[in-house]
């Protein structure tokens, strides 16, 4: 796979009981990058090299359900379940705190981090998915539900998944491109099928969606974590989007969750990808934030 060619290292690791596949590059303090939806952990090579090279400890974890890691087949994916299985990856790789990094659930997943587990992050970089609190306003946009049909149309389990599947994952080549209309990333793309492919895979990454929605899908055990989640960040958080991403408009709101140090970027002519659109410019950001006094 990609990591071979890249001297990454590609390891497995116990963590909230299952069995998490990442990868994994250079020394020094550690960095956790989160993926989102339809990517995988390999979305993640360049900045693992650049952060490497910088002095820091990059990992990038394949999110829980995305081959290679287990798909648990009567688990939970509702946001404290996604954040605790950070939380434990993190404390298995022998660190009780680590910088993240996330884009779209990636993204998700870091701010309930920072609200549920706030000892747990550093600092953190945020891409292309805005705080759930702004989220909330687009239900009351006939716009913004347009734009985010998917949301619904992955509610129709069984359906979803036979359509997305469809002449080899058509749909995975129309979402890259209308989300990001000037990235041609044939081999990654490639790269993420594969992933979506595996027994289970693709049930579990939608999943995702339907767990907002399904309480059978959420874990009660994590209920006080679930009522953190719109608790103010205090951690120092830079947020980035790209200009051409379908949530843009609402990226503008979003200062007003934060209550600690917190930066904001719009990336010209990018779309929701930004880290493989514009991989060196991310990367430089990423290093920046991470170095910052404050």
């Amino acid at each position: 796979m990609l990591d071979g060619i890249r001297g990454l290292e590609n390891k497995l690791i116990l963590a909230n009981n299952i069995r998490i596949h990442f990868l994994e590059k250079g020394s020094g303090p550690l960095v956790v990058l989160l993926h989102g939806f339809p990517d995988n952990a390999y979305s993640w090579i360049p900045q693992m090299d650049i952060l490497a090279a910088n002095g820091y400890r990059a990992v990038a974890p394949f999110l829980r359900g995305y081959a290679p890691t287990e798909c648990p087949t009567a688990g939970f994916f509702d946001l404290p379940t996604l954040a605790t299985d950070i939380r434990s990856l993190i404390n298995e790789l022998g660190e009780n705190s680590a910088l993240l990094v996330g884009e779209d659930w990636g993204a998700a997943i870091t701010y309930a981090m920072m609200t549920c587990f706030p000892d747990v992050v550093k600092r953190a970089v945020t891409m292309a998915t805005p705080h759930p609190e702004a989220v909330k306003s687009t239900f009351s946009s006939p716009e913004d539900l347009r734009r985010s049909f998917h949301w619904w149309f992955f509610q129709l389990q069984g359906v979803a998944e036979e359509a997305v599947r469809a002449n080899d994952f058509a749909f995975i080549d129309w979402f890259w491109k209308d989300w990001s209309p000037n990235l041609t990333d044939t081999e990654h793309i490639r790269s993420v099928k594969d992933s979506l492919a595996a027994r289970g895979a693709l049930q579990c990454a939608l999943n995702y969606y339907r767990a907002s929605f399904r309480e059978d899908l959420q874990d009660i055990e994590l209920k006080d974590l679930a009522k953190k989640l719109s608790a103010p960040i205090s951690i120092p958080t830079f947020s980035i989007f790209g200009d051409l991403d379908i949530r843009t408009e609402l990226f503008s709101k979003q200062g007003k969750y934060f209550t600690g140090p917190y930066r904001s970027e719009i990336l010209k002519n990018c779309g929701h990808f930004l880290n493989r659109e514009e991989p060196e410019k991310t990367s430089q950001y990423i290093l920046e934030w991470f170095k910052a006094p404050n």
